[in-house]
């Protein structure tokens, strides 16, 4: 979690079968974001995988992120 948001991943490339002009260029954005629906987080399977996964991460992007756990 950072800033209240969720970690998200983003895979356009399962929504087609074909490749055009456009779908190579929405590819590229593929990756990690933030997002405020918890519908889109990403779920690890238990606090240490979580941990694990964001201690290999570096960047300004991951700065001030935080594992949390979320309660149902």
């Amino acid at each position: 979690m950072k800033d209240g948001k969720w970690l998200a991943y983003r895979n356009f490339e399962e929504e087609s079968d074909y490749w055009e002009l456009s779908e190579i260029t929405v590819e590229i954005k593929n990756g990690w974001y933030w997002t405020t629906d918890i519908e889109h987080a990403k779920c690890f399977m238990d606090y240490q995988d979580a941990a694990n996964f964001l201690s290999k991460k570096r960047g300004s992007f991951w700065d001030s992120a935080e594992v949390k756990r979320y309660k149902l």
